[in-house]
C-alpha cells in the first residue's frame, strides 16, 4: 500500500501555538506563589519597543529542539538564579544573625537580673554581717559585766558563809543574791536609759539654742534694713516735692511763652489786615496823583512845603533809630539775664535727675539684697522644717521604748510578787536586822514626796508660761492686725492725694514702683518672721511636752521602784542614788526652762519696741502727708494770681489795640502824599533783603561743611564703639566657657569623691578635711575677684558719671535754644513797646512820617516770620528731646523686666539644685551602712555650714554682678549710640579720650581673663597632686575578714565597674 507523505516541518517554522523561542526573553522561574517578584527588580524602568536586543541570535527564528542557539537566554537565566541564591542565603544569614543578637540580648537583661539580685544578696549580707558584728560586741560586754556580777557574788556568798552556817541561811543567801544581781542589772539598764534622754535633751536645747541666736540675728538685720527704707523714703518725699515745685514754675513759665505767642500772632492778623486795607487806598490814591499831575502848575508850592516835610521826617526817623538801638541793648541785657536762671534751673533739674536714677538704683540693690535674706530665710525654714521632723522621730523612737519598757517592767512585777510570795516565809527571820534600812527607806519615800510635789509646781509654772505665751500671741496679733488698718488708712489717703498730683507725679512713676515693691518686701518679710517665731513657740511646746513626759515616766520608774523596794533591803541604797541623781537632772531641767523663758521674754521685748518704731513711722508719714496738703493749698492760690494777672495782661493789650485802630484811621489821610518816600524806602529794603539772602546762603553752606565732618567724625566713633562690642562679646564667651569647664570640673570632682565614700569609708574624715581647705582657698579666691569686680563697677561708675554729663551737655544745648527763643520773644516784645511809642507819637504828629511807618511795618512783618520758623524749629528740638528721654525711660524699664526675669531663673535653678540635693541625700539614707558615718557627717556639716552660707552668698553675688554687668554694658551700647549722634558740636579730643578710656577697659578685662585661666589651672594641678597623696586607711570592713576563715563574703561589691561584660 502506499500512503500520502507527512508534510516536512522544518526547526524554525512558525507552528502558530507559540513564538519561536528566539523571538521572546526568557524569565527566570524562582519565586512562584501569589506575589514572585525580585525585589531589586521591582522599580527597573521598562524597555521601549523600538530598541534592538543586544544578542545578535534573536532575530533568527530557532526551533525548540536545538537550545544551544539561545546562548543569551541560558546566561540570563543562570545569573537570576544564582542572584536569588543569594540574596537566599544573605536574608538566611540575616535572620539567624537576628535570632543571635535577640538571644544574647536576652541573655543580657538575664545576666544584669542576676547581677542585681546579688548585688542585693550582697548588701543583705553585708547587714546581716555589721547585725552580727554588733550582736557580738554586745555579747563580750554582757560577758564582761556578767563575770563581774560573778566576783561580786563570791564576795557575798564569802560574806554570807562567814555569817550563816546552817542550810536554811545559805538558801537565802543564796536567793538574796539572785536578787541583788537581778537589781544591780534592771539599775544600770535604766541609768543608761537616763543618760540616753539627757543627751537627748541636752542636744535639742542645744539646738533651740542656736535656732532662737538665729532668729535673733535676722531681726536685728530686718531692724536696720527697715530704718535703711525709711531714711530712703524721707529723702525720696523731700526730692519729690522739690521736683514738683520746679515743675510748676516750669509750667507757669510754658503757659505764659504760649500766651505771649498767641498775643503775637493776633497782633500779626490784625498788622495783615491793616496792610491790605493800606494797599486799597494806595491804589485810590494812585488814581487821585494821575488827576492832580494835570493840575502841576498849580501845586508847585505845595510841593516845596511838601519836600521840606519830608526833610524833617527823615530826620525824625534818624533820632528814632538812635532810640531803637539803645531799647534793643537794654533788651540784650535783660535777655542775657534771662538766660543765666534759666541755665541755673536746667541745671539743678539735671541734679535732680541724677539723684533720681543713683536712688533707683540704690533701691534695686536694696532689693536684690532683701531677695537674698528672703532666700537664706527660706533655707532656715527647711532646716527648722527638718529638725522638726528629726524630733519627732526620736520622740516616736522614745515612746515605743516607753511602752518596751512597761511591758518589761509588768512582766517583772509578776515575777517579783512569785518570787516575793516565796520569800515572805523566809524573810521573818531577817527583819530586825532590817529595821534600820527599813528607817533608811522611809527617809527616801519622803524625799519621793518632796520631789512629786516639785514636780507638780513645775507643771503649774509651765502652765502658767504657755498661758503667757498664748496671751502675748493674742496682743501680738491685735497689734499687727491694728497696724495693717491704719497702714491700710494711710495708704488709701495717699491714694486720693495721687488722684489729684496725677499729671504732675508721670515722671517719678519708677520710683513709686520701686517704692511699692520695697513695701510689700518688708510686709512680706514680718509675716516671714512671724510665722518662724510661732515655729519656735510651737517646738519649744512641743519640748516641753516631751519634758512632761519623761517626768511622767520617771514618776511611772519611780513607784515601781518604791513597790520593789519593799521586797529587798540592799535595792534601798541603790534607788537612793537613783532619786539623787534623778533630782539633779529635774534641777538641770529646769535652770533650761528658766533660760528659755528668759529668751522669750526678750523676744517680746524686741517686738514691742519694733511696733512701737513702725508707730513712730506711721506718724511721720501722716506729718508729711500733711504738709504735702498745705504745699497743694499754696498752688491753689499762687495759680489764682496768676490767673488775675493774665486777665490785667489782656485788658493793657485790647486798650492797646484801640489806640493803633484810631493811629491807622489817621494815617489813612496822609497817604497819597507819601508815595516817593515809600518807594525809595521799598528799593532800599530790596537792597537789603538780597544782601541778608548771600549771608545766609554762606552760613548754610559752612553748616553743612561741618555736619559733613562731623558724620565722618561719628561713623568713625561707631566703628571703634562695634570693634570693642565684639571683643567684649568675645570676652564674656569665654568667661563663660571657663565657667561651664570649672563647673564641669567640680561635679566631676565631686563625683570621684562620692565613689571614694562608698568604697573607702572612714577615709571620709581627711576628705572632708581637704574639702575645708579648698573651701578656704576658693573663699580667698572668691574674695579677690569681688575686689576685682568692684574695680570693674568703679570703672563703670565712672562712665556713667561720663555719661551723665553728655546729658548734662546735651540738656545745656537745649536750655541755651531756650534761650535764644526767649531772646527773640524779648525783642519782639520790644519791637512791640516800640510801636506804642510810636503811635503815642504819631498822634501827635498825624501829618508826619507815613512813608517810615509803612516802611518799619514790612520789616516788622519779615522779623515776625523768622521768629515763627525759629519757635518752629524750637519746637521740634523740642519734641526730639522729649523723644529721646522717652525712649531712655524706655529703656529702663526693658532692664528692669530683664534683670527680674533673671532673679527668676535663678531661683529656678537654686530649687532645682535643691531637689537634686535632696534626692541625693535620700539615696545616701536608705544605706543602712552610713548609720555610724551619720553622727560624724552632721558633726562635719555643723562645722562646715557657716562657711557654706559665706559660699552660697558670694555665688548670689557673684551672679547678680554678672546680670548687672550685662545689663550695664547694654546700657553702655545704647547710650554710646545717643553720645556719638549728640557729639557733633563738641571737641576732637573729648572723643579721643573716650575711645582711649573703652581701650583701657578692655585691656584690663583681658588681663583679669588670663589671671582667672592661671588660677584654675594651679587649682587642677593642686587636685592632681592631692589625689595620690592620700595613704592607705583603716577599713572596718575588713576587720573579721582573714583567708583562713569558712564564713567569708566577696571583697567588693558587684557595681557599675566590678560587672563582668
Amino acid at each position: 500500500m502506499s500512503f500520502s507523505r507527512a508534510p516536512v516541518k522544518r526547526f524554525n517554522e512558525d507552528t502558530g501555538c507559540a513564538p519561536a523561542p528566539g523571538a521572546y526573553e526568557v524569565k527566570s522561574g524562582g519565586a512562584k506563589g501569589a506575589v514572585s517578584f525580585q525585589k531589586a527588580e521591582r522599580f527597573k524602568p521598562l524597555k521601549p519597543d523600538g530598541t534592538v536586543s543586544p544578542s545578535p541570535m534573536k532575530d533568527v527564528p530557532a526551533s525548540p529542539i536545538r537550545r544551544t542557539m539561545s546562548v543569551d537566554g541560558l546566561v540570563e537565566g543562570a545569573s537570576a538564579k544564582k542572584d536569588k541564591i543569594n540574596m537566599s542565603l544573605q536574608m538566611k544569614r540575616q535572620n539567624l544573625l537576628e535570632k543571635e543578637i535577640r538571644s544574647l540580648v536576652q541573655q543580657k537583661g538575664e545576666q544584669d537580673r542576676r547581677l542585681l539580685a546579688l548585688e542585693e544578696e550582697v548588701k543583705k549580707l553585708e547587714a546581716k554581717l555589721l547585725a552580727a558584728t554588733r550582736e557580738k560586741t554586745g555579747m563580750a560586754a554582757n560577758m564582761a559585766s556578767q563575770e563581774r556580777q560573778l566576783g561580786e557574788l563570791k564576795k557575798t556568798n564569802e560574806f554570807l558563809k562567814n555569817k550563816f552556817s546552817s542550810d536554811t541561811s545559805k538558801k537565802k543567801i543564796n536567793t538574796l543574791s539572785m536578787e541583788l544581781m537581778e537589781a544591780r542589772n534592771k539599775i544600770d539598764a535604766k541609768d543608761k536609759e537616763l543618760s540616753f534622754l539627757q543627751i537627748n535633751l541636752e542636744g535639742k536645747v542645744k539646738v533651740l539654742e542656736i535656732d532662737l541666736e538665729a532668729s535673733r540675728a535676722t531681726l536685728a538685720a530686718l531692724k536696720e534694713r527697715n530704718d535703711d527704707l525709711e531714711d530712703l523714703h524721707k529723702e525720696t518725699k523731700s526730692h519729690n516735692e522739690e521736683l514738683e515745685t520746679e515743675m510748676d514754675k516750669l509750667h507757669a513759665v510754658i503757659q505764659e511763652l504760649r500766651e505771649e505767642v498767641k498775643i503775637l500772632q493776633e497782633y500779626l492778623d490784625t498788622a495783615n489786615e491793616e496792610l491790605l486795607d493800606l494797599r486799597h487806598k494806595l491804589k485810590a490814591s494812585q488814581e487821585a496823583l494821575k488827576k492832580l499831575e494835570l493840575k502841576k502848575e498849580d501845586g508847585s508850592e505845595e510841593l516845596q512845603a511838601s519836600q521840606d516835610a519830608v526833610r524833617q521826617q527823615e530826620q525824625e526817623l534818624a533820632r528814632l533809630r538812635v532810640v531803637l538801638r539803645r531799647t534793643e541793648e537794654e533788651l540784650d541785657q535783660r535777655v542775657a539775664h534771662l538766660g543765666d536762671r534759666c541755665m541755673v534751673l536746667e541745671e539743678e533739674r539735671a541734679r535732680t535727675q541724677e539723684e533720681g536714677l543713683r536712688r533707683v538704683q540704690e533701691l534695686k540693690s536694696e532689693i536684690s539684697s532683701l531677695e537674698e535674706s528672703r532666700r537664706v530665710e527660706r533655707e532656715e525654714l527647711v532646716e527648722l522644717k527638718e529638725s522638726h521632723s528629726t524630733l519627732s522621730t526620736q520622740l516616736e523612737e522614745e515612746k515605743e521604748r516607753t511602752h518596751s519598757m512597761k511591758a518589761t517592767l509588768e512582766r517583772e512585777w509578776d515575777v517579783a510578787a512569785g518570787e516575793r510570795r516565796r520569800l515572805e516565809a523566809e524573810l521573818e527571820g531577817a527583819l530586825d536586822e532590817l529595821s534600820a534600812l527599813e528607817a533608811q527607806e522611809h527617809r527616801g519615800l519622803g524625799d519621793l514626796l518632796n520631789l512629786q510635789g516639785c514636780n507638780q509646781e513645775l507643771k503649774t509654772e509651765l502652765d502658767h508660761a504657755t498661758d503667757q505665751i498664748n496671751r502675748l500671741s493674742q496682743s501680738v496679733e491685735e497689734q499687727r492686725s491694728e497696724a495693717e488698718e491704719r497702714v491700710r488708712s494711710l495708704e488709701r489717703e495717699v491714694a486720693r492725694l495721687s488722684q489729684e498730683l496725677q499729671e504732675e507725679q508721670q515722671r517719678q512713676d519708677c520710683l513709686e514702683q520701686t517704692q511699692e515693691k520695697t513695701r510689700e518686701e518688708y510686709a512680706r518679710m514680718l509675716l516671714e518672721s512671724r510665722t518662724q517665731l510661732a515655729q519656735k513657740e510651737e517646738e519649744l511646746e512641743c519640748a516641753q511636752d516631751a519634758h512632761d513626759r519623761a517626768l511622767r515616766g520617771l514618776q511611772e520608774e519611780l513607784e515601781s521602784q518604791r513597790e520593789m523596794q519593799l521586797s529587798t533591803v540592799e535595792k534601798s541604797s541603790t534607788l537612793v542614788q537613783l532619786v539623787e541623781e534623778r533630782r539633779c537632772a529635774l534641777e538641770q531641767l529646769e535652770k533650761e526652762r528658766n533660760h528659755i523663758l528668759e529668751e522669750l521674754e526678750k523676744e517680746r521685748k524686741e517686738r514691742s519696741s519694733t511696733l512701737e518704731q513702725l508707730e513712730v513711722e506711721r506718724e511721720g508719714r501722716s506729718r508729711a502727708l500733711e504738709q504735702l496738703e498745705k504745699e497743694r493749698e499754696e498752688r491753689k492760690s499762687s495759680l489764682e494770681q496768676l490767673e488775675e494777672e493774665r486777665s490785667k495782661g489782656l485788658e493793657r493789650l485790647q486798650k492797646e489795640r484801640e489806640e493803633r485802630s484810631r493811629a491807622l484811621e489817621q494815617l489813612e489821610k496822609e497817604k497819597e502824599e507819601r508815595r516817593r518816600s515809600l518807594e525809595q524806602l521799598e528799593e532800599k529794603e530790596r537792597d537789603e533783603r538780597s544782601s541778608i539772602l548771600t549771608q545766609l546762603e554762606k552760613e548754610r553752606s559752612n553748616n553743612l561743611e561741618q555736619l559733613e565732618k562731623e558724620r565722618e567724625e561719628r561713623s568713625f566713633v561707631q566703628a571703634e564703639l562695634e570693634k570693642e562690642r565684639q571683643e567684649r562679646s568675645s570676652i564674656r564667651v569665654q568667661f563663660e566657657e571657663e565657667k561651664s569647664s570649672l563647673l564641669a570640673q567640680f561635679e566631676e570632682e565631686k563625683s570621684s569623691l562620692l565613689a571614694q565614700k562608698e568604697k573607702e569609708r572612714e577615709e571620709r574624715s581627711s576628705i572632708l578635711a581637704q574639702f575645708e581647705e579648698e573651701k578656704s582657698s576658693l573663699l580667698a579666691q572668691l574674695e579677690k575677684r569681688m575686689e576685682e569686680r568692684s574695680i570693674i563697677l568703679a570703672q563703670l561708675e565712672k562712665e556713667q558719671e561720663e555719661r551723665s554729663s553728655v546729658l548734662a551737655q546735651f540738656e545745656e544745648e537745649r536750655s541755651s535754644i531756650l534761650v535764644q527763643f526767649e531772646e527773640e520773644r524779648s525783642t519782639i516784645l520790644a519791637q512791640l513797646e516800640k510801636e506804642r511809642e510810636e503811635t503815642a507819637r504819631l498822634e501827635q504828629r498825624r501829618r508826619d512820617s507815613v512813608e517810615g511807618r509803612m516802611a518799619k511795618a514790612g520789616s516788622l512783618q519779615a522779623r515776625m516770620e523768622s521768629v515763627e520758623e525759629g519757635k518752629m524749629e524750637l519746637q521740634r528740638r523740642l519734641e526730639e528731646a522729649d523723644e529721646e528721654r522717652r525712649g531712655l525711660r524706655v529703656r529702663v524699664e526693658d532692664l528692669a523686666e530683664e534683670r527680674e526675669n533673671l532673679q527668676r531663673q535663678l531661683e529656678q535653678e537654686r530649687e532645682e539644685m535643691e531637689a537634686r540635693l535632696t534626692q541625693a541625700r535620700e539615696q545616701s539614707s536608705n544605706d543602712a551602712e552610713m548609720e555610724k558615718w551619720k553622727n560624724l557627717y552632721e558633726v562635719l556639716y555643723s562645722k562646715v555650714q557657716p562657711f557654706q552660707e559665706q559660699l552660697d552668698n558670694f555665688a548670689a553675688e557673684r551672679s547678680a554682678l554678672l546680670n548687672e554687668k550685662g545689663a550695664t554694658q547694654e546700657e553702655l551700647t545704647r547710650i554710646s549710640d545717643a553720645y556719638a549722634r549728640l557729639m557733633g558740636h563738641q571737641n576732637q579730643k573729648q572723643k579721643i579720650k573716650h575711645v582711649i578710656k573703652l581701650k583701657g577697659e578692655n585691656f584690663d578685662l583681658k588681663e583679669e581673663v588670663t589671671k582667672l585661666r592661671a588660677l584654675a589651672s594651679k587649682q587642677k594641678r593642686e587636685l592632681e597632686q592631692l589625689r595620690p597623696s592620700q595613704g592607705p586607711s583603716f577599713d572596718p570592713s575588713k576587720a573579721f575578714k582573714h583567708d583562713h576563715k569558712e564564713n567569708q563574703c566577696p571583697p567588693a561589691t558587684l557595681k557599675a565597674g566590678n560587672r563582668p561584660r
